[in-house]
């Protein structure tokens, strides 16, 4: 077993209130975890305006994933040789209503600090499989390592493949390879008490 920790510090202050400090530490804390995982991060000021922004963020996208806003665009995937399509990745695609386009890095990130990436990952399988199944290709659609955590995982994906009557020969779910290579780097990594 491989445990790790992700700690926010703050100091007190004079005049400060220990429910303050408390926040401030768990600001941090946020912050170090949206850096990546199993490290540490002292509390600064301008972090509660990174806070806020990532709050309404969330707030915003959670409506967004409430009302069916998330739409899937597709990049083709072609054959070197012949020049021919075989496969479509599907592509998760958020039009903020008043920012405009947001940057799909952004807004998953948000999604699986927030605890919202199954939800979006299963609607945008089955928007995928309905959009994709006329054509004689493959989709591949984008899995995160957080919806690996998800006891419905395998079943969402049996819902969706069925309710679009979409052929699973033709789907491939894939994991990034940006993510791919940070797991195993986790994996690989020895514990503090391998290391001693």
């Amino acid at each position: 077993m491989n445990i790790g920790v992700t700690i926010g510090v703050a100091r007190r202050e004079a005049r400060l209130e220990a429910e303050e400090v408390m926040r401030r530490a768990d600001v941090a804390m946020y912050a170090a975890k949206s850096r990546g995982k199993r490290g540490w991060l002292a509390y600064e000021p301008q972090l509660d305006e990174a806070n806020l922004v990532r709050h309404a963020m969330e707030g915003a996208l959670r409506q967004a994933v409430a009302r069916d806003e998330i739409e899937v665009a597709f990049q083709p995937i072609v054959n070197a040789i012949t020049g021919r399509i075989e496969m479509v990745e599907a592509l998760a695609r958020w039009e903020h209503p008043e920012t405009g386009a947001v940057a799909p890095d952004h807004f998953i990130r948000v999604a699986e600090q927030s605890g919202l990436i199954n939800e979006l990952g299963r609607r945008v399988i089955a928007k995928a499989c309905q959009r994709a199944r006329a054509w004689d290709i493959g989709l591949s659609v984008n899995l995160s390592p957080v919806q690996f955590w998800d006891r419905n995982l395998v079943s969402s994906i049996v819902e969706a493949l069925e309710e679009a009557r979409f052929p699973t020969r033709r789907l491939d779910l894939e994991i990034t390879e940006k993510h791919l290579l940070l797991s195993l780097i986790h994996i690989s990594e020895p514990t503090r008490q391998e290391a001693i």
